[in-house]
């Protein structure tokens, strides 16, 4: 999301941010023909995210916290411009340059989470691919994965 402004107050910061009026992914798919995307859909939608997650990574911040609901649509007259949302879990390198964002704390949501979280092992920005890694299949099929019997997203 782009940032405009910020407004500074005794107590508090306020951020002004690109207004995304079209909701999350989560709730556009639901909506979508099958409960999934088309494959050209998909191939746009992923590009989108996964060019915002780079940009994140090349400033050295891990979102940490990657799934549909987090990812909102921008524009009405797009169904695959989406933007990268809610950094309240995200984590940047305390020693940056020299140093990427390592953590070993448990975060992020349940069906999202990389299997180093979930073993409570260090970890960094890896995680974050592993997210959108599930959210491409999720585009795709409407449904989650590693489940033996499959529970659709809808």
């Amino acid at each position: 999301m782009r940032l405009w402004d910020t407004v500074e107050t005794t107590t508090d910061t306020f951020l002004v941010m690109e207004y995304a009026n079209r909701g999350d992914l989560f709730d556009y798919i639901i909506s979508a023909n099958e409960g999934y995307l088309s494959e050209d859909d998909g191939r746009a939608t992923f590009g989108q995210i996964i060019a915002g997650v780079e940009h994140c990574h090349k400033c050295m911040v891990a979102h940490r916290d990657l799934k549909p609901e987090n990812i909102l649509l921008v524009s009405k007259v797009s169904n695959t411009d989406v933007k990268v949302s809610d950094f309240g879990l995200a984590r940047i390198s305390r020693d940056y340059p020299r140093r990427l964002p390592r953590s070993h704390s448990i975060c992020g949501s349940d069906f999202y989470l990389a299997p180093e979280v979930i073993k409570q092992e260090e970890y960094g920005r890896e995680i974050d691919i592993w997210a959108v890694g599930i959210i491409s299949y999720v585009l795709l099929s409407g449904s989650l994965p590693f489940f033996q019997d499959r529970k659709s997203v809808v």
